[in-house]
């Protein structure tokens, strides 16, 4: 393979601090995905290695879930929930600034979006917003119930921001070809 004469080696900011040494054969194997954007015109990750069926994926992770369905009280699952909205913000930021970076002139995006895709905004709309399966054992199980209209308005109020904010970036971003879900569009290599 010629990455070196192609200019396709990627440059990983771990090794150039650390003077690592590596073949992109490697980084792909260990990977199981190729570097070579030119020839991924899709939105779907080139696999090298054949990997298993996703049922058995899901069979794997079948015990673990079972056992969180047992856990007795929701404050056994603050470390994992912490963990996850840890990872959700890290994710967000990279997201927010590939997007922000990569904004193209944005004149020609239409301003209005077709009549017919207005029943499918709204109901991924209440889809996203839905959450009432959580809300209300949290209500129950607060030291302070009075407390908690302020914390649902607040923790709202920082969701919305976010989709609408994601929404419309997303939009200047990737015009009027933008995936289903944003990370559709962004960049496999």
């Amino acid at each position: 393979m010629k990455y070196e004469s192609e200019g396709l080696v990627p440059k990983n900011v771990l090794s150039s601090y650390l003077k690592l040494n590596y073949t992109p054969e490697v980084v792909e194997a260990a990977n199981t995905t190729t570097f070579n954007c030119h020839m991924n015109y899709t939105n779907q990750t080139q696999v090298l290695v054949p990997s298993f069926d996703s049922r058995l994926y899901m069979l794997c992770f079948l015990p673990a879930i079972v056992l969180l369905v047992f856990v007795p009280d929701l404050k056994y699952l603050a470390p994992l929930s912490l963990v996850a909205n840890i990872l959700m913000t890290l994710s967000l930021m990279l997201i927010y600034f590939y997007s922000l970076t990569n904004i193209q002139y944005p004149i020609d995006l239409p301003k209005v979006g077709r009549l017919k895709d207005y029943p499918l905004f709204f109901g991924t709309a209440i889809f996203a917003f839905e959450g009432i399966g959580v809300v209300l054992p949290l209500e129950n199980k607060m030291n302070r119930p009075q407390s908690f209209i302020p914390v649902l308005y607040l923790g709202m109020g920082i969701v919305t921001f976010l989709y609408i904010t994601l929404g419309t970036i997303g939009y200047l971003c990737f015009g009027d070809t933008i995936g289903g879900s944003i990370t559709l569009n962004l960049p496999n290599c």
